[in-house]
C-alpha cells in the first residue's frame, strides 16, 4: 500500500513538473506573422519618383510595404528600394542623410503617415538580372526620427 502511495505521489510530482515546463515554452514563445500591405498614397507614385529623382540619379523605384504583427503587437513597415543609384554618396553620413530624406518623401507622401512605424530605404545594385544588395547600402527608420 505505502508503495501505491508514493507512486501516485511521483507520478503527480512529474506530471505537474511536465505542465510547468509546457507553460514556460508556450508563454516563453514568439508568434510572428508578416503579409504584404500596399501604402496607400495622397499623390502619385510619379510625382514621388520625381521628387527622389531630383536628390539622385537611378534607374527604378520600387515602394511597398508590409504588416507584421508578433504577439498581438502591429507593427507597419514601408520599403523603398531604390534600384541602380548613379551618384550614390560614398561617405556614410551623406548615405544617411540622404536616405533620410527620401524617407521623409515618402512618408509626406502617405495619405495616412501615422500608421507606418518603420520606414527601410535599400539601394541595390542589379546587373544583368542578379541581385547585388551590399549590407551597408540600406537604412532603417523609425518613424519618430522622421
Amino acid at each position: 500500500m505505502k508503495y501505491s502511495l508514493v507512486m501516485k505521489q511521483f507520478e503527480l510530482s512529474v506530471l505537474n513538473r511536465i505542465c510547468l515546463i509546457g507553460f514556460l515554452i508556450f508563454c516563453g514563445c514568439t508568434y510572428t506573422t508578416t503579409r504584404p500591405k500596399d501604402p496607400v498614397f495622397s499623390v502619385d507614385l510619379l510625382v514621388i519618383r520625381q521628387n527622389i529623382d531630383s536628390l539622385i540619379i537611378f534607374e527604378q523605384l520600387n515602394i511597398g510595404g508590409r504588416e507584421i504583427k508578433t504577439n498581438g503587437q502591429l507593427t507597419e513597415e514601408l520599403i523603398v528600394e531604390i534600384i541602380n543609384p548613379v551618384n550614390e554618396p560614398a561617405d556614410e553620413n551623406e548615405f544617411k542623410k540622404l536616405t533620410k530624406r527620401i524617407a521623409k518623401i515618402t512618408k509626406g507622401a502617405l495619405k495616412d503617415p501615422a500608421s507606418i512605424n518603420i520606414y527601410k530605404i535599400f539601394f541595390v545594385k542589379r546587373k544583368s538580372g542578379e541581385i547585388y544588395i551590399p549590407s551597408h547600402h540600406g537604412t532603417i527608420f523609425k518613424a519618430e526620427e522622421l
